[in-house]
């Protein structure tokens, strides 16, 4: 294609004039679109990985890195554990949830304490139709056969669904030297069976069970402690029949964070009820 050459300087002009302005609006689209990209960057940061969020998007990836049947565990649970430190429960919203198949009830701990919500606690949970068991903390501050008495008189046998529950943790049993805690035990242990016909459940965290009980009472039913994407493991022949997974959890009709504990595999319901 040719042009008049007596408008060459004119076209020239014009032609680098052009230029210069698509560069300009090139630049300030790439300035937009980076402006634009920063932002997204910060949006992602802050809204989206907001520490509430961060959190569970860090539990989730724990979770698909760990083993396949514990995947689901974030938000899986067959039952839960409370204490006055729990509130004012609505039982009836909490007895909606079908994925609330129990519920542990702190009674008493020791010798003279009687948890202030235990009474309330199980009568209106029995009343929604959730079946109950209690559990008494076991501590080195007085005689287990004391301990028991107080135990039993306040969870009276016949409101119980469930086998009872014994709770021994460090700073309960601090006091005693291993072979106390493991003759304490078996003792408080003996009274349970005779009194309520089935021997209790025993929950501890998994690492204090390991170090101070096993293999010594691996044949009860253990409920153990592990906040981690992977099961508890019990030391020597022997396997843990509940897994508290989170104190974090959430439920329906309950206003403060709950332990939420999932049944081991070849654990059921059945293997708790008392009667």
């Amino acid at each position: 294609m040719s042009y008049d050459t007596r408008h060459s300087h004119s076209h020239h002009h014009h032609h680098r004039h052009h230029r210069h302005r698509s560069d300009k609006v090139r630049k300030l689209f790439s300035f937009l679109l980076g402006a634009a990209g920063v932002l997204f960057a910060v949006f992602v940061v802050f809204a989206v990985f907001s520490p509430a969020t961060l959190h569970l998007v860090t539990d989730r990836l724990n979770l698909f890195a760990s083993e396949p049947q514990n995947r689901h565990l974030a938000l899986d649970y067959d039952g839960i554990d409370v204490s006055h430190h729990q509130g004012d429960i609505d039982w009836d919203k909490v007895a909606v949830d079908p994925r609330v198949r129990f519920v542990y009830i702190k009674a008493t701990e020791g010798y003279t304490y009687l948890d202030s919500l235990y009474l309330i606690n199980i009568d209106e949970a029995r009343r929604a139709g959730v079946k109950v068991g209690s559990y008494h903390y076991l501590t080195s501050s007085s005689p287990v056969t004391l301990q028991f008495r107080s135990f039993a008189h306040f969870a009276a046998k016949e409101k119980q669904d469930l086998i009872p529950m014994v709770d021994v943790e460090q700073e309960g049993v601090s006091g005693w030297t291993h072979q106390q805690l493991r003759d304490s035990l078996s003792r408080f242990a003996a009274l349970v069976k005779a009194h309520y016909g089935k021997a209790p459940l025993i929950y501890s965290y998994a690492k204090f069970y390991n170090s101070h009980l096993a293999p010594h009472f691996n044949e009860y039913q253990l409920f153990l402690a592990r906040y981690s994407p992977e099961s508890p493991v019990v030391r020597g022949a022997g396997r843990h029949n509940i897994w508290q997974h989170t104190d974090q959890g959430t439920v329906d009709g309950i206003s403060t964070a709950v332990d939420l504990d999932v049944f081991a595999e070849g654990t059921t319901l059945k293997d708790l009820i008392l009667k």
